[in-house]
């Protein structure tokens, strides 16, 4: 499908200004007629509206384009760090989110083998591939939250 065209209202409009002004000094001492001026005044608080309907709309759609891709953004953080409370959160990592990132991963690891018990060789791989596995998404989590700040 094509692209759509735009009506080039604007540059009409001034070639049509062009061609009724007055082209020799005898006719620029006569007055230009009201309602001319209405007429042309008129088509530019009309171009003026439409183009302002335009932007606010491309600032509606930008609006959501960015809420969207925040929620995306959010919902790659775990859950424990984004239902912490602010001073928690800050007092705890000192508001960094890469340590809370990597203690999130330590968390996670936790959960797979718990501290208290000693385990085996294959759960001590298994945790190391799922820690390794966390911390590769933990960096890039931390690329999309750097990109999405700059």
């Amino acid at each position: 499908m094509p692209p759509k065209t735009r009506k080039r209202r604007g540059k009409a409009l001034v070639a049509a200004v062009a061609e009724d002004a007055p082209e020799n000094k005898a006719e620029q001492n006569q007055t230009v007629s009201p309602e001319y001026l209405e007429t042309v005044i008129g088509e530019l608080e009309h171009e003026s509206e439409r183009r302002v309907k335009k932007l606010k709309r491309a600032m509606g759609d930008m609006r959501q384009e960015f809420l969207n891709h925040f929620q995306v953004e959010l919902l790659k953080i775990p859950r424990k760090i984004r239902e912490m409370k602010v001073d928690h959160f800050s007092s705890e990592f000192g508001g960094c989110m890469e340590e809370a990132l990597k203690k999130a991963a330590q968390w996670e690891v936790e959960k797979v083998v718990p501290t208290s018990a000693s385990p085996d060789p294959e759960m001590k791989a298994d945790a190391i591939s799922h820690l390794q596995s966390l911390q590769d998404e933990i960096s890039k989590a931390m690329k999309s939250l750097q990109q999405a700040a700059s």
